[in-house]
């Protein structure tokens, strides 16, 4: 239920947040790296201190974390943010970062994207690509069509 809630809430946001007119530009809604990277900060940090997705939307500044480990009960033991990666979109920030999660133990590189700015919407890449083959999200990779489609 949460996730039918959470894909309604992120179409209208974004379809809100890249609609020019009403004197807002775009830009207005585009995150700041500093802030895209802090939020990203507090989310793993939550998750780390096993906390809930679900409260980081709660608060004057609301973060929308969307990460299906974290959602499935899986635990982070430790999260480093390597760098800012490149962003095939100016609506969005990219970081990689080092999960090491609990059980079962695994240690992986992976990307989150950073869009709007208030609420800022927080994605692990794989979830990012999900979101988008379902049509709801801007700028998402193109999927390959599958060898029955052909």
């Amino acid at each position: 239920m949460f996730r039918s809630h959470l894909r309604a809430a992120l179409a209208a946001a974004l379809a809100l947040a890249l609609t020019p007119g009403c004197g807002s530009p775009t830009s207005a809604y585009i995150p700041e790296a500093a802030a895209a990277r802090q939020d990203l900060e507090t989310a793993l940090a939550a998750w780390q201190k096993g906390g809930k997705p679900a409260e980081l939307a709660q608060g004057e500044h609301p973060i929308y974390f969307v990460e299906s480990q974290w959602e499935n009960g899986q635990a982070l033991e430790s999260f480093q943010i390597l760098e800012e990666s490149p962003s095939p979109s100016e609506t969005e920030k990219r970081y990689a970062v080092v999960l090491k999660i609990k059980k079962p133990a695994a240690e992986n590189r992976v990307e989150y994207i950073a869009v709007g700015r208030s609420p800022m919407w927080i994605f692990r890449d794989v979830d990012y690509e999900k979101q988008g083959s379902m049509g709801e999200v801007p700028n998402a990779k193109a999927r390959r069509p599958s060898a029955r489609g052909r």
